[in-house]
């Protein structure tokens, strides 16, 4: 009898595999397992030796069937991608801090130039009153003396018998 039970059977006697609990995907893994390894063409020369360019078939794999031979590459392709995260994380992060760093050394410069700008500022301001200051009792002192020139001009403008009176 074969390996495959027939799921509708017209001869009497036998029982279709549902009815039996078995199905025809039972032995599926026997069927199918000829697609589980990779095929690779095979070269044959007349007069020479067989030979195999396929390096898929020249792997020692002890269970072809099998899919736990791929995980080691998974597993070493995700630590490696882990590692390489990593290493861009870290460098991210000391970029990160250079940037910060010259960014407070911009901002003590800044600062620096402000306060000694503010100091320039206070000092002209000091001066700039100083000066005006100074200007206000220049101005004052012109008016006298204007005063006192006019009063001098006046008195030389008379007449000398206008002056004796004044002298007596």
């Amino acid at each position: 009898m074969s390996s495959i039970f027939p799921v509708f059977s017209s001869e009497p006697g036998t029982c279709s595999a549902l009815e039996s609990g078995l199905t025809p995907w039972n032995h599926a893994s026997d069927i199918f397992s000829m697609f589980d390894s990779p095929v690779c063409p095979v070269e044959v020369n007349p007069g020479l030796e067989k030979t195999n360019s396929c390096p898929i078939q020249t792997k020692n794999n002890p269970n072809p069937g099998s899919e736990d031979t791929h995980l080691p590459d998974k597993d070493e392709r995700r630590n490696k991608r882990k590692k390489s995260n990593r290493e861009s994380a870290r460098r991210s992060r000391i970029k990160k801090q250079k940037h910060l760093e010259e960014v407070r050394s911009q901002l003590n410069q800044l600062k620096t130039e402000n306060r000694d700008l503010l100091n320039r500022l206070r000092y002209f301001m000091h001066n700039c009153q100083h000066a005006k200051m100074e200007s206000d009792r220049l101005r004052l002192e012109h008016k006298v003396l204007l005063d006192k020139l006019l009063n001098l001009r006046q008195a030389l403008v008379l007449s000398p018998a206008e002056l004796n009176m004044c002298m007596r």
